[in-house]
């Protein structure tokens, strides 16, 4: 089993927010699965989130509206283990758009909890996360989102298996076409490589509201090729991902720079 400080997801999850028409992400300013793995009780951790997008969307869905496509998203996180079995975390997105100027895009708040973690020798894990975020209205449809779901899956010696089912919630969309809320999977399958590599493929999806899905070319799906590197004191994500559809950015790079700081 990997010792890497497991991820929540994002291009959508947790700290996205999607549209209810068009389903292409407002900001996707973490892009992560949620593997089951938490902080220990009193530990801190700091980690850097960071993706750009060389190809991908500019046209936005409303006048104002700032896309990924040419821009780069750098977001640090805090998280600390409030309990055996729960976390919370906070992001600060910082952004920058296809003409260079950066902007502070809002702030992220999230619980986890994770009541079934895979054992040591191998076998199921089980829990949900919620995040509410506050996004500039430059970035987002919604300004005030609510993003939760479960996670699921499985984590031994060779190999991790990760399914996640979230639901985004526009709070104040002012565009909006359905209370419903939206429907946001994401999978990861990997293997491990010795005690510090680990590759293998996270796919994340946006299907619109779960009551009238979109149809499949409105959809936003897009795969990744990863590489995580695992060290005693810290451990990194980097992958490359692929966009499927005319909803998704053509192309992203993404990193993640996990760092424990201590307990306290």
């Amino acid at each position: 089993m990997s010792k890497l400080i497991p991820y929540p997801r994002i291009l959508p999850a947790v700290a996205m927010a999607l549209t209810t028409d068009l389903t292409h992400a407002d900001i996707s300013p973490v892009i992560q699965i949620f593997t089951g793995g938490l902080d220990g009780q009193g530990e801190l951790t700091t980690s850097l989130h960071v993706n750009a997008t060389p190809q991908g969307i500019t046209r936005g869905s409303y006048v104002g509206e700032i896309m990924n496509g040419g821009g780069v998203r750098i977001t640090p996180e805090l998280s600390y283990g409030l309990l055996e079995s729960l976390e919370g975390s906070l992001y600060l997105p910082v952004v920058t758009d296809e003409h260079g100027q950066w902007n502070v895009a809002g702030g992220i708040g999230r619980l986890t909890w994770v009541p079934i973690e895979a054992p040591d020798e191998g076998g199921w894990f089980l829990g949900t996360t919620w995040a509410f975020s506050d996004y500039n209205w430059k970035y987002s449809q919604a300004t005030l989102n609510l993003n939760g779901g479960f996670t699921a899956g499985y984590d031994d010696d060779d190999w991790l298996f990760a399914i996640n089912a979230f639901f985004n919630w526009g709070l104040n969309d002012r565009y909006q076409s359905s209370d419903a809320p939206g429907l946001e999977p994401a999978f990861a399958a990997k293997h491990y490589f010795g005690e510090n590599l680990t590759l293998g493929l996270e796919y994340y999806g946006a299907i619109g509201p779960i009551t009238h899905p979109e149809p499949i070319h409105l959809q936003s799906h897009t795969i990744f090729a990863t590489v995580d590197w695992d060290e005693e004191d810290w451990s990194i994500n980097f992958g490359i991902g692929r966009g499927m559809t005319s909803e998704t950015d053509d192309w992203t790079i993404k990193t993640i720079l996990f760092v424990p700081i201590g307990n306290y």
